[in-house]
This record gives C-alpha cells, structure tokens and sequence, in this order.
C-alpha cells in the first residue's frame, strides 16, 4: 500500500534534447527546446518568451541559473491530464557560447554535447531555475527555486525536432543529428519520443524525412507548436506513458485536428473577452486600467491564460479605437442628417437658391444670421474636439464644410431635388384637385373612388400621384362637396318653407313624406345627393322633425343656434337685471348725479372729500331730497384717456371746476378750451354740460387777483351753455380751521347743477299712479343667417336703460319715449323656430333676414304670413356697399312687406347702438295696441299729458346715419335701376 503511494507520487525527470551548438552546427536559429521547456512548465502566455539566448557573458554563464553547466534546469510541472496526474521534472540540454569567443564554454561536464544529451545521472549544486533571458544576471530580482541537490536519474528523453526552414541548416544534418542520438539512446535502455516543432511554419520535406526517419526506427512522433500551444503537454504525457505502463494509453494526436481544437478555445476565449468589452467598454475614453475589476472573471482569466495581458490590451485598445471611430463617425452621420433641417430653414424653396452653385449657396450659407444656430467654429480638428461628445449642443462643426465637402455638397443636391420633387408633387396634386372640381358630372358627393378612376387615366396628375395620395385628394374633395352639397340640401328644405307649412302640427305618414319628396325632386339640390340618398333622406326626416319639435337640440345648426347665441350673448353683455331709475316712481326719477370735479394740486381730490364727507352712503341730502351722487376727481392732463370727462362707466351730469389761485384758474381755462370749448371735441353731447365755477380760498391771495379771476370766469362763462360762478364766503372763523370749502358752496353748486340738468316733469299723476306705457316685442332672427347676434342686439343692449329680465334667457326690456310716452319695451328675441311658442303673445314682431339667403327670406315669409295680424317691422341686413349685389331678395322682402303693410328697412352689419332706429316702429306697434284696445273696451284715447316734453332725435340726427327704408324715395336712390331687373324666381317654389 505504502508502495502504491509512493507511485502516486513519482515525479518523472525528462531530459529535452535535440540539434543544438554554433550557428555553424545548429544553424541560424535553435530548433525550439526552450520554447517547448517554456510553454509546458508555464503554459501561460504571460510566462512564454519566444526568445531564448544560448550566446551569453563568461559572468552569465558561471551565474547561480547557468552555474557552470550545460543544462537549464525549468523546475517542476504537476499536470493533470485525461483524469491522470502527472508531475514532471524537466531539463533541457544545450550548449552555451561565449559571446566573445563564440565557441562553447567549458563547463562542469567537457563530454561532447551529444553525449551529455544522454546522460542518464545529472546534478548542479545551488543552480536555480530558469524563467527567462533577463534573469540572467538580475537574479535577485526574480523568483528562485533551486535544482535538487545531488544527482537525479533521467527517466526518459524527448528528442526535438523542427519542421521549420532555417538557414544554414537542412533537414539531412538534423536526421544525421538523429541518427547519431537515437544510436545512443538505445544503450540507455530509456524511454524516447520525437516532438517535431514549429509545426505552425512546418516545411513539407523536412516533416517527410522525420516521418520517415520515425517509422524507419518506429519511434513515437508528436508534432507540437509551441508558440500557438499545440500538443504541448501530449508530447511529454506520451513519454511519461511509455516509461510507466500505467499512466494511460497513449493516443497520439495529428497536430492539424490539435491544430483546429486550440482555434476552437482561442476563438471562445476571445468571444467572451470580446462580449465583456462590448458589454462593459463603451466609452472610448476609459483607460486600461479599468479592466481591473474583472481580473476574476472567467472569460477575462482565461484569455490571459491563453493569449496574455498584451493581447488582451491590444484587444481592448483596438476596441476603444473602434468605439472612438464609430462615435466620430456617427457624429458625421448626425451632422449630416442635420443638414436637410439646416437647409430647409436658410434654403426653404427653390427660388432663394437660383442658379447659385454649391459653393455659393455655402458662402451664402456661413454669412447668413441663423448660421451659428446651425454650426459652430471649433479650434482643431473637430473629430478630437470634445464638442462631439456635447449631448446640448448638437450644433454642426463649421469644419464639416472642409473635411467632408463633398458629403455636404451631395446632401445639399438631394434638397435641391427634394424641393424640386415637392414642387412637382403640389402641381401634379393642385392639378388632379382641379380636375376633381371641374368634373363635377362624373365626381359626385358619394361616389366612390373606383367608379370614377377610368375617367381620368389618361391625365399626367393621375398617373404620376400614387393611389394613396390620389385617393387622399379624391376623400378631401369628397368631404368637400358632400358637406356642401347636405349644406345646399338644407337651404332648399328652408326655402321651401310653404311645403312644410301645414306639417308643423300634422301628424306624418309615408303617403306625406312622397308628397314632399316629389315636390322636391325637380331641384338639382336635391338630386345632387343621388349616391348619398339615406343622409338625404335623414335630413329630411330631421327636418320634420325639427318643424313638429323646434328646439336648440333639434337645429339644424346645432351650437350655432341663434337661440343659444342669444342666451349667451344676453348673459355676458347685459348684467343689469334691476330697472332703472328711469323705470322706478316719478318721484324718484332724477336722483342720481354725476358729478365731474376738475382741479388742479390736489384741489380736486380734496373737493370730493369733503363732499364725501357730507354724504351718508353715497346719499347727499339737499332741499328735503335724497341724491345719489357719483363723484369723479380730474387733476392731470384731460387729453389723457384716464382722464377722460366721459367713460363708458361714467356720464357727467354737471362739472364743478375749482381753483384757488392764477395757476389753478389756468389749468381749468386750458382744460375746458382743449375740450367742450373746442368745436372739434369728440364727446359733442358735452357742448352742454353745466359748468360750475367754485373758488377755493387761498391764503396768498389778494383781493385784486380774485376780482381778476373772477371777472376772467365770468367772460368764460358767455361761451358755455350754462355756468354759475360760487364765491367763496366771507368766513374768517373758516381760514383759521384751515379749510379751503364751505358747505354753502357745494350746496350752491350742486342746487346750480340740478336746475341746469333737471327738465320739465313730463309725468304728472293720475290717480297716485304714473303713466307708463309697456309693448311686448318678438325680435326673430333666422339660425345659420351671417350677420352676428351681437350686430341685431346691440341697437338694445348698449343702451343705458337696458335690462335683463331675471329668471329669463332671450327676454330683456328698454326703457324709452314714444310720442312724449315713457314707454317699457320688453323684447322677446330668438330664432323664428322658438318664436312661434310667444308669436301671439307680442303686440309686434321685428323680423331679420339675409339677403343673401333666400331660406332666410323664406323663413321669414312664412313666418309674417302666420301672424299678420301683428304691427311688423322686416329688416333686410345687408352688407352695404353688396346690397346691389343681393337686389332680388332686397326688393322681394320690400314687396312683401308692402303687400302685408308691414314696414321695412334696409341695415348693414354695423348697426350700432340706436335703440331709436326703431323708435317709429314702437310708436306704430303702441298705436296699434291702442286702437285695438280702444276697439275692445269702447273707451275713449288717453290725453298725451307731455306735451312740452320735445321729440327724442333720429338716428341720422344722432350720428348721421340714414334710416334707409323709412322713406320709399331710399331705397329708390339706393337701387335706381331696379324697375329695369327682372324678377327670377327660383321654379317649384309655392
């Protein structure tokens, strides 16, 4: 037992041997004992030199490594191969030569070297192993084991042999070296195989003559590579085998199939080193130090085992290299990808470009003032410059144009062909538009694409768009001319408003609906949707629909309904939901005022404070009656807007200009000449505003310059159309308080502003109550018209005495004179549709419609033919210098209305704010309520008790605006050929 561990553990001592001396015996190079040596005691690649001296010092050569011998010791091996454990003890034998006599030294051992290459017993004292070259002398500085002491027995050979061509040395004298050693090797009685090296570089004849030479003595040949690490450790396990029977089998392998197994693992390792550096290795600028952290990796260990740590970096900086190459060029690619953008916004279309060349474009390019927006100028090269590693700034190097000229030149050629395709394109596509609509018989609103494509093959647009783009346009065309077409088919259900007039109430049946369908199917409207008939056929029953059911929700023009623009409009314009004074007792008709105070350093702000101060809530207490006062202090220049004597907010009834001295009394002679005194004043209506002159004592003062002033105001005074100069009492207690106001002058003053503003009471009582007329007004305007909301309702809504009925959404009131009659106008406005709920309920109607619009005109035929029974008001709007242009429906509408005695006029879209426009209306509608009422109750006309009240102006004296319509010579002047146009009327309307 003891025996089979002490096998286990036997360390086999090989001797390597082969060709070896001078040049002159050996050749130029050695036949790779050393490099066999090397690369099986350590196989790394680290630990691998392919240079190994035998020409070396005296001083070398006697060194503890050489020590005198001819032999190098490598040291052990321990290998595990197959499942089996070798351990090896390995020498090489060699010759040195002095380096200055270039002839062997004489060594411990002076046989010749081919009979130390049999030498069976071999000891050196203290000699230590051999690594490399430059240990040799720098012993020191390298790891030291030391051969064995005493002599070891050589267990077996390994004859070396190399395949390779060298110079000065042919394969004869090798096979001669051969012979010779193989003859005494016999005598040993030891084990021997040939290992053939440098089998990589292997010369065809010589590895002829060693197989010859091998099966001529049938010795086992191992060929072997030991730069690329093949059959190696075969070579030595193959003796080791023949020296003890029971280390294996021996199985010698051909070195192309060891050849293809080591690409094989070199070709793995070398993938999984790769992946880590793909994987972990993107930034170029990491250095090699940064592998560090995967020294225990396997794939890392094992490509070092292989291959080495300069590999490995020579991998890695290949790797970084190619990163730094990809990156640069990809930031090309990036630049020029940009250079479309950059083009489209300097060189957006052909004609900027001209007939400049590229080189002009690019001059022209690098002086444009968006050119740094594009690029940047960069010191260097701008591959190296850190700007490519910039991830805010993608901006192109100005260089670009330099190194890659030509890459730009070709970008910019494909933008001119870019624009010059585009340009082709829009034709080509603007052609088959037209085409489209110039074929209306054949593309009809729903009519498919397929079914009209053979009408136009022969067309260029046709055939150079692609079925894409081409059914594109035809969708667009088609989205076009049917809603165009449901639009027309629409306005011919309204225009023919008398076909539906008896099926507002009626119950409907299938024999009704052919009724109206055959009445309708002469219009071209209504065959224009033929390829469309369920939508047509849908519009019609929503239109019977909407005729039984009007609402908002059932319209035709659905959020554009004028009821809900009305409801709108009234909720954002007029707040007001409280009558106005005008509105309240006759007792308390006049009792708020406005007041104006215009002065000068603060005289005006103080005036109103005081003011204030004798007021209780705005209330101000004068002769017994409460007055609700507005005050508005001016003190800088009045041609300001802000201090402007009329805002919307705020009518002056009355100013009170106050002054204490030359320079105050200035400020207000300039102040009212820049304004009510200047003829080309805006606010004409303040010609005659009440001007109360109020002097403010000053203590610096004399007697001579107040009588000056006073005199001055009193001249100003003959230019306005009414003032009153209020002097200051003479107080003496009232200076030494300090104050610069008495209350008998703002007593006086607003007492003088009263009696200037206050007219005649039109309103005596009768019977303790006031004479107030009211009218009910329907104002109807037809959805889908042109003419805004905002344009019907403002001659009502700005108006001052306008207000919203509370809890209502289309009902508001105005509060006016008619014939001296205080007079509470409540209009109900809507469309036509919701009119026909409160119709019968109004003492009159104010009808619009659109000239233009002959469903307008219809609706609203219709509509004053069911209440004709009612004073009626028709009102064309037009667009003023068009109404020409719009005559037939202009003149129908006056015919109409002529033959109901209806009245009529003629407005444009800018009807202003004149509630007075329709003043002679209400005063007919009002003459018309009390006839009828008078014929109801048999009594007799009320006495107009305002007499002296005098008439409210006109609008065209308000403005300058003419009535048309109101006088018949108007219209005449407006269409003086009119008798000369015949009257066309469009067929199948009732």
């Amino acid at each position: 037992m003891a025996g089979k561990q002490k096998d286990k553990e036997r360390v086999f001592n090989i001797s390597v041997v082969g060709l070896s001396g001078t040049d002159k015996e050996k050749g130029s190079c050695g036949v790779g004992k050393s490099c066999l040596c090397n690369r099986f005691v350590r196989p790394e690649a680290d630990d691998y030199y392919k240079e190994h001296i035998c020409v070396i010092s005296q001083s070398d050569f006697s060194g503890r490594v050489v020590n005198n011998d001819h032999f190098v010791y490598w040291g052990e091996k321990k290998l595990v191969y197959e499942g089996q454990t070798y351990s090896f003890r390995i020498i090489e034998q060699t010759d040195f030569i002095d380096d200055s006599s270039f002839q062997p030294f004489r060594g411990n051992n002076t046989r010749t070297y081919l009979n130390r290459c049999v030498s069976t017993k071999i000891g050196s004292q203290d000699k230590l192993m051999y690594l490399c070259k430059d240990q040799l002398g720098d012993e020191d500085n390298f790891k030291k084991v030391t051969f064995t002491n005493g002599k070891i027995s050589i267990d077996g050979f390994l004859i070396v042999y190399d395949a390779s061509l060298v110079r000065q040395r042919n394969a004869e004298k090798q096979i001669e070296f051969m012979a010779s050693l193989h003859s005494l090797l016999k005598k040993t009685g030891k084990s021997y195989v040939i290992a053939v090296t440098k089998c990589d570089e292997a010369d065809d004849y010589n590895m002829h003559e060693i197989e010859k030479f091998a099966q001529k003595h049938k010795i086992l040949l191992i060929e072997t590579s030991a730069n690329e690490a093949v059959n190696v450790n075969l070579a030595f396990v193959t003796l080791v085998q023949l020296i003890d029977k029971s280390k294996g089998t021996r199985k010698v392998v051909p070195y192309s199939e060891a050849n293809k197994h080591r690409k094989i693992t070199i070709d793995r390792v070398t993938d999984s080193y790769s992946a880590i550096l793909k994987e972990h290795i993107t930034n170029y600028h990491l250095k090699w130090n940064s592998m560090k952290r995967f020294e225990h990796e396997p794939a890392y260990e094992d490509y070092i085992f292989h291959l080495g740590t300069r590999q490995a970096k020579k991998r890695f900086d290949s790797h970084v290299k190619k990163l730094k190459t990809n990156h640069q060029q990809h930031m090309l690619e990036q630049y020029l990808h940009l250079l479309p953008s950059v083009f489209d916004d300097i060189f957006p279309d052909l004609n900027i470009i001209g007939q400049r060349s590229w080189s002009e474009c690019r001059e022209s390019l690098e002086k444009h003032e968006r050119f740094e927006k594009w690029f940047i100028h960069l010191d260097g090269e701008w591959q190296e410059h850190p700007h490519i590693n910039q991830t805010l700034d993608n901006r192109i190097p100005a260089s670009i144009f330099t190194t890659h000229d030509s890459d730009c030149e070709s970008q910019f050629k494909n933008h001119i062909n870019k624009l010059c395709a585009a340009k082709r394109k829009e034709r080509m596509q603007s052609d088959f538009r037209k085409l489209l609509q110039a074929s209306s018989h054949e593309v009809m609103p729903g009519k498919r694409y397929e079914d009209i494509t053979k009408h136009f093959k022969e067309e260029e647009s046709f055939q150079e768009l692609t079925v894409d783009e081409r059914k594109e346009i035809y969708n667009s065309h088609q989205e076009e001319i049917t809603q165009k077409a449901k639009n027309d088919f629409k306005e011919l259900l309204f225009e023919c408003a008398e076909v539906f007039t008896n099926f507002d109430k009626l119950k409907l049946s299938h024999e009704h609906l052919l009724a109206i369908q055959d009445s309708l199917q002469s219009y071209p409207r209504y065959g224009a949707l033929e390829f469309l008939w369920n939508d047509r056929h849908a519009l019609l029953i929503k239109h019977l629909a909407f005729i039984q059911h009007p609402t908002p929700e059932t319209c035709i023009s659905g959020m554009h309904c004028m009821d809900l623009l009305i409801k709108a409009h009234i909720n954002k314009h007029l707040l007001r939901t409280t009558a106005p004074s005008l509105l309240q007792t006759c007792e308390d008709e006049f009792k708020k005022l406005n007041i104006l105070i215009l002065g000068q350093d603060g005289l005006a702000e103080e005036l109103s404070a005081v003011i204030e101060s004798q007021c209780c809530d705005g209330e101000y207490t004068l002769d017994g009656t409460l007055h609700n006062l507005q005050l508005r202090a001016i003190e800088g220049d009045v041609s300001q807007s802000q201090n402007a004597f009329k805002t919307e907010e705020f009518t002056p009834a009355g100013c009170i200009c106050t002054f204490s001295g030359r320079e105050s009394f200035e400020y207000i002679k300039s102040s009212l000449e820049s304004t009510i005194l200047n003829p080309e004043y805006d606010n004409k209506d303040l010609y005659k505003l009440p001007i109360i002159f109020v002097f403010a004592r000053g203590v610096l003062v004399e007697d001579d310059e107040h009588n000056e002033i006073k005199e001055e105001a009193q001249t100003m005074s003959k230019r306005l159309s009414s003032t009153e100069f209020v002097d200051m009492p003479r107080d003496e207690s009232m200076l030494m308080r300090g104050n610069k106001f008495h209350e008998k002058q703002i007593q006086q003053a607003i007492h003088a502003i009263l009696t200037s503003t206050q007219p005649p009471n039109p309103h005596d009582e009768i019977n303790g109550h006031c004479l107030m007329e009211t009218l009910t007004i329907g104002l109807c305007v037809m959805c889908g018209d042109e003419h805004t909301v905002e344009n019907i309702l403002s001659p009502f809504v700005k108006n001052d005495l306008c207000y919203r009925t509370p809890q209502t959404d289309y009902i508001f009131n105005v509060v006016t004179y008619i014939d001296d009659k205080k007079a509470n106008v409540e209009i109900r406005a809507s469309s036509y549709h919701a009119a026909a709920k409160y119709a019968a309920q109004c003492n009159g109607l104010i009808l619009f419609y659109s000239p233009k619009r002959k469903g307008s005109y219809e609706t609203m035929k219709n509509f004053a033919s069911k209440h004709d029974d009612l004073a009626i008001k028709i009102v064309a709007v037009c667009d003023g210098e068009k109404a020409v242009q719009h005559f037939e429906l202009t003149r129908t509408g006056e015919d109409f209305a002529s033959k109901i005695d209806a009245g009529f006029m003629i407005t444009g879209t800018d009807f202003g704010a004149q509630t007075e426009a329709f003043t002679p209306f209400f005063h007919e509608v009002m003459m018309h309520k009390n006839d009828s009422e008078d014929s109801d109750t048999g009594s007799e006309p009320e006495i107009d008790i305002m007499q002296n009240r005098p008439p409210l102006p006109t609008p065209g004296d308000s403005d300058g605006r003419k009535n048309l319509g109101s006088n018949p010579s108007d219209l005449e002047n407006l269409y003086p050929n009119r008798q000369a146009r015949n009257e066309t009327r469009t067929p199948g309307i009732p």
